[in-house]
């Protein structure tokens, strides 16, 4: 009762072969925009639709297609990986800046206390030696 009908019917006309290329077109064109936003990642999701179109409606048999299916979704599959890598590699480089601004900031603040805490020593032993 708590399966819908229409994708039980769906799944009964399918072939198994058609369920593969399917399953594996929904994923090839997820991984096309992984780790890319905006403008990129439309672009990226409409080459790789381009792409699935090209390899459904060729005139190979299910096997060739499939295979060819899945060359696209290992392809987009690794191409995601080395964008999520570059994210990655941006995000330790913006940190590590952060953290040496950090340090400067509080080198800088230890330099002023001291100077504050010098000055205030002068201002004493100033009133001292006027004695």
């Amino acid at each position: 009762m708590c399966l819908r009908y229409d994708v039980i019917e769906e799944y009964k006309k399918a072939t198994v072969d058609q369920l593969i290329f399917n399953q594996s077109a929904i994923l090839t064109k997820a991984y096309s925009g992984w780790w890319s936003s905006g403008e990129e990642q439309k672009k990226l999701e409409k080459n790789v639709e381009e792409k699935i179109k090209e390899i459904k409606s060729s005139s190979n048999i299910n096997e060739v297609r499939i295979q060819k299916i899945m060359s696209l979704l290992e392809d987009e599959r690794n191409e995601s990986l080395i964008r999520m890598h570059d994210f990655q590699d941006e995000l330790e480089k913006l940190q590590n800046r952060l953290k040496d601004k950090q340090l400067n900031r509080n080198r800088l603040y230890s330099v002023f206390v001291l100077f504050q805490i010098l000055g205030l020593v002068l201002i004493s032993l100033g009133s001292i030696l006027k004695k």
